[in-house]
Formats: C-alpha cells, sequence, structure tokens
C-alpha cells in the first residue's frame, strides 16, 4: 500500500507499507514520487518471490534437532523420545516440512503398525531377539511426539500446519471406539 502526502512547503512525501516491509522518501514533485513508489514497489514484490517461505526451507530433522536443543534447555526427561523420532520418521527427515501432509502421515501410520519390530536381544546382533508388531499405543506415541515438534515450529513463526496431530486426533478416535468395542465384548461373555 503506497500514500503520496503534499506537505505544507509544497514537497510530497510517499509512505509505502507492503509485506512487512515500511519505506519513506521525500520529493519535489508529485511525479518523481509516483515514479519512486513503483519502483519500490516492484522491488518489493521482486524480492518476495525469491525468498521461499520457511516450511520449505526447514526440514523435518532441522525441526527435530531444534526440539532436542530445547528439551535440553529446559533440562526434560523425555529426551530420548525425540532422538528416537530421527531414526523412525528417517525417510522424512530430508523433506521439508511442507511437503509432509496428512495422508503422506497417515499411511506412514498403517505401514509401522504392520512393520514388525525387534524387541530385546543385542543392538550389533539383528539375529537376536523377537519380532513383535508395535502396539498402537507405542507408535501412537512417537505421532505424539512428532506433532510436539510440529507444534514448537508453529510456535516460533513458520507457517505449517501440525498433520502429525490431525493423524493423532483420528486413530485417538478409532482407539477409543476398538476399545469401547473391547471392553462391551468382554462385559457380555
Amino acid at each position: 500500500m503506497a500514500n503520496i502526502r503534499k506537505n505544507t512547503s509544497g514537497s510530497y512525501t510517499a509512505y509505502i507499507r507492503k509485506k512487512n516491509i515500511n519505506l519513506t522518501d521525500s520529493f519535489k514533485n508529485k511525479e518523481d514520487a509516483e515514479l519512486w513508489v513503483d519502483y519500490k514497489e516492484d522491488l518489493i514484490d521482486l524480492i518476495s518471490s525469491f525468498d521461499p517461505p520457511l516450511q520449505e526451507m526447514i526440514t523435518l530433522q532441522d525441526a527435530i534437532e531444534v526440539k532436542i536443543k530445547d528439551v535440553i534447555e529446559k533440562g526434560k526427561k523425555d529426551i530420548y523420545d525425540f532422538k528416537v523420532l530421527i531414526e523412525c520418521f528417517s525417510k522424512f527427515c530430508p523433506c521439508s516440512l511442507s511437503e509432509i501432509t496428512y495422508e503422506i502421515l497417515l499411511s506412514y501410520f498403517d505401514e509401522m503398525m504392520k512393520t514388525p519390530i525387534r524387541r530385546g536381544g543385542c543392538k550389533d546382533d539383528k539375529t537376536t531377539g523377537n519380532l513383535k508388531l508395535p502396539s498402537i499405543h507405542t507408535t501412537f506415541r512417537k505421532f505424539g511426539y512428532l506433532s510436539t515438534v510440529f507444534q514448537m515450529m508453529k510456535e516460533k513463526g513458520v507457517n505449517v500446519d501440525n498433520h502429525a496431530l490431525k493423524v493423532c486426533q483420528f486413530m485417538r478416535s478409532k482407539l477409543t471406539k476398538k476399545e469401547k468395542n473391547e471392553k462391551i465384548n468382554t462385559i457380555t461373555t
């Protein structure tokens, strides 16, 4: 938005307020002020078209690392849960936050539920331990921690939707319905 005002001295002052940029300059005649306004507004539009939004520059790995630093600074004990996110969501770590959609996370939730995980045994020896499917509560918890990463990015000014929270809300409704049905079945039998 631009305004040009005539001063009592006969000069003109041009004001530009556009895309969080404020500019002011004074001119002897109105034509110079109008030319300056047009030029500066075009420059502001050009500069902003080259500037990618934060949600396209920040990757999931960057966001998780920022959250880990935040947890360390606050002295919380759930640091390990955030470190595990890098391993659990490794295929999304190089992706920008804007690329991670609700549909992608929902399908990954289903994929995690069907992929066996190793319980017990030695870290270095992949042949030890037992393979078991993860519980829905464990997978739900991982998405809950991922949701806090997205929420922190939103609080820091990154314009990103918290799709992990939406997945958690959707799965919570399915989980509570399933638990209610199981309770009803055990009572009736």
